[in-house]
């Protein structure tokens, strides 16, 4: 018997008809099927044939779910390629660029600390020490391991920095794809932070790797709190709370990011609506708590400490409260139109004109009612707009820390939420216009471009401390800390006519600078006017007595005035108030040295050594210290010590050579002469060798 309707399907593909045939023929001739049980057994059937084509949809769905993953990893990898290739257009120039003598001095090549790289002594310190007034122990790790790795190689500090960059975007760029499944938002806004100029100070400036190595690790707690929030357990939170307390000790300034959690628990992630209880969210965040409060402690703990944070009577509330309005205007101002950018804005103070702030107050009080109330509609505009005033809190100025009204380097993670609440009211303006959607397209490539134009030649003003102040005193001429650090910049390429010239402007915008004082006091003693040079260090002298430079640099005035007394008096004074003063121990010595007092002068440049292996100067200094007791082969070592650390240093390169030629080496003692005169041709050292080599019966 057959019942020809279970095998026709007018329906479904000839392959699901046959099937359906052969089963039914199988199950009749086997007696399977009685007619009692047709109808039953008929139902059963279709019900096993839905089955089959339910699993066979699934399969297929499971097979395009596959090519959509394929295909979304295609393009997160294409993304993170170009997001690396725009890092290195833009900052691939800094494989050759110096170091800056704005705190790259302090934190790197004047640090004797960093000098072995990473050893269990050293990563003790990272941890114990509130060095430079500030407690980052996985920021001074990182510089240990490339000392370790590429010694004082500026240009590799500067490629390390652009890499953590790139690095920062492809996890942004991960993170807000996982948040909100938007690419052309999430594009747009890693594209914003990689390219944006103002972000060029975070990372051109060696000693901004705090800046860099905290966001990565915030970015990576972000990410652990996304898997945490969607899935739950304790790992992933776990995680998150690591992630984030390594950003703290790259860097304290994400305190605030137990606030940005609560926003993104808002929007996107929707858990106040969601069963999530919104007692538990705050619940949740203590430990997030504790650990910005625990750093918090340690930072004001580091700054007091080095007397960093301002008093009320250098900057009264009123005065801190102005500039932190106007600053938030600035900083949306600039988020548009990114310029000047300058590594130092000096604060107002009582300068800053009152309409100023109340314009700032205005605006912000304007766009943050506007968010609130497109809250339900754009929930992402009010996002965005919280995330940028939060995210500036600790930096703004209210709690005020140095002289600065403000730094490019704040906006690093502040301009992401700028970034979101303009794709907002973009996506506002543009809705349902395709006109329109083109044209905003078009202004967005082209203000990309502007802005991959100007970080580009930014990050070029970061090549060296002349480049880089030349630039600031052109734009803030009255800037006292870019004309200080442009002497100073003049004063070591040998410059002294600037040098002179730039710290005496410096004086006459601040009369009592003891920094440029001193400055302008070396200044006046390399071009031997001694007598200007022991004037102005007595003035500085007597504004800050206990000054250990000051003491160090006049001493040596006075000896080359052939005060030998005074000159030790000066020193010791100053290796009493400093006991880690490499260069005072050093010229210590080589005043205990003139005076005949060996043994005074080898303890001196033994404890300038330990302080600091890596001044030149010293290891020259031990070396003429072996000249003076006639032992030339015990010179050899401590000299090419030295020439090591700075090969263009002519005394030392006539030392060398006067050396050389006592232990019968005349053709390199005559070279390293000629090379000495090559940096300075009217180098009186090198000539006398010379001619002493001549009247010596020697042939030149």
């Amino acid at each position: 018997m057959r019942t020809p309707a279970l095998c026709s399907a007018t329906s479904h593909p000839k392959r699901w008809k046959f099937h359906r045939c052969v089963s039914f023929d199988i199950l009749f001739s086997c007696d399977i099927l009685t007619s009692d049980s047709m109808t039953q057994f008929y139902r059963v059937g279709l019900g096993s044939l839905q089955v089959i084509r339910t699993s066979r949809a699934r399969k297929g769905c499971a097979r395009v779910g596959q090519i959509n993953r394929m295909l979304s990893m295609r393009i997160e990898i294409a993304v993170s390629i170009v997001i690396l290739g725009l890092t290195a257009l833009i900052y691939a120039q800094t494989h050759d660029f110096e170091f800056v003598n704005y705190d790259d001095a302090a934190y790197i090549y004047d640090n004797p600390q960093v000098y072995d790289g990473l050893t269990v002594k050293t990563l003790k310190w990272a941890f114990t020490t509130s060095y430079f007034a500030n407690w980052i122990p996985l920021t001074w790790i990182s510089y240990l391991i490339d000392v370790s790795l590429f010694d004082l190689n500026a240009g590799a500090f500067h490629l390390e920095n652009a890499l953590w960059h790139g690095l920062n975007g492809i996890l942004l760029y991960l993170g807000m794809m996982l948040y909100t499944k938007r690419q052309a938002l999430s594009i747009f806004v890693a594209l914003l932070f990689i390219l944006h100029p103002m972000h060029v100070e975070s990372v051109a400036w060696i000693s901004e790797r705090k800046d860099v190595l905290s966001t990565f690790f915030a970015f990576g707690c972000l990410l652990a709190y996304h898997r945490y929030a969607a899935r739950g357990g304790y790992v992933a939170y776990a995680i998150a709370l690591a992630l984030y307390a390594s950003s703290l000790m790259a860097k304290p300034m994400l305190i605030t990011l137990p606030i940005l959690l609560l926003l993104l628990d808002f929007f996107p992630l929707e858990r106040w609506n969601a069963a999530t209880k919104p007692k538990f969210l705050f619940l949740e965040k203590i430990p997030f708590v504790l650990l910005a409060i625990a750093d918090i402690v340690l930072t004001i703990w580091a700054q007091s400490g080095a007397d960093a944070i301002q008093d009320s009577d250098t900057f009264p509330i009123t005065e801190r409260i102005s500039n932190a309005l106007y600053s938030y205007g600035i900083y949306i101002w600039k988020f548009l139109i990114p310029y000047p950018m300058l590594p130092f804005y000096p604060h107002p103070q009582d300068s800053l004109p009152l309409w100023k702030p109340v314009v700032a107050a205005f605006v912000l009080v304007a766009v943050t009612a506007a968010c609130w109330r497109a809250r339900k509609v754009h929930p992402a505009g009010l996002l965005g707009w919280s995330w940028f005033i939060v995210v500036l809190i600790p930096v703004i100025g209210l709690v005020q820390v140095g002289g600065q009204a403000m730094a490019d380097r704040y906006t690093y993670i502040a301009y992401i939420g700028l970034s979101i609440l303009l794709s907002a009211i973009a996506a506002t303006v543009i809705k349902g216009a395709s006109k329109k959607r083109t044209l905003f397209a078009v202004a967005t490539i082209l203000w990309l471009l502007g802005l991959t134009g100007i970080a580009t030649h930014q990050t070029s003003l970061w090549k060296d401390s002349v480049t880089l102040f030349t630039h600031t005193t052109e734009h803030s001429p009255r800037n006292i800390v870019a004309l200080t650090n442009l002497g100073e910049a003049y004063l070591a390429r040998g410059r002294h006519d600037k040098a002179i010239e730039t710290m005496q402007t410096a004086l006459a915008v601040r009369p009592n600078s003891v920094d440029n004082m001193r400055n302008l006091g070396q200044a006046y003693r390399e071009v031997n006017k001694l007598g200007e040079s022991r004037d102005i260090l007595r003035i500085a002298l007597s504004l800050d007595e206990n000054n250990p430079d000051t003491l160090n640099i006049l001493a040596m005035t006075l000896s080359d005035m052939g005060q030998a007394k005074e000159t030790i008096a000066l020193l010791r004074k100053a290796v009493i108030i400093d006991k880690s003063h490499a260069d005072a121990y050093s010229n210590l010595g080589v005043a205990s040295l003139a005076a005949g007092n060996v043994r005074a002068a080898s303890l001196c440049f033994i404890r300038a050594l330990q302080i600091n292996p890596r001044k030149a100067q010293t290891w020259s200094n031990v070396g003429t210290m072996f000249m003076y007791m006639n032992d030339f082969g015990s010179a050899l070592e401590p000299l090419e010590k030295s020439l090591r650390l700075d090969p263009d240093n002519p005394l030392t390169l006539v030392n060398y050579a006067a050396t050389r030629f006592q232990l019968g080496d005349r053709e390199d003692a005559l070279k390293y002469a000629y090379q000495a005169l090559d940096i300075d041709p009217e180098f009186a050292p090198a000539i006398e060798f010379l001619i002493y080599s001549v009247f010596s019966h020697r042939t030149l």
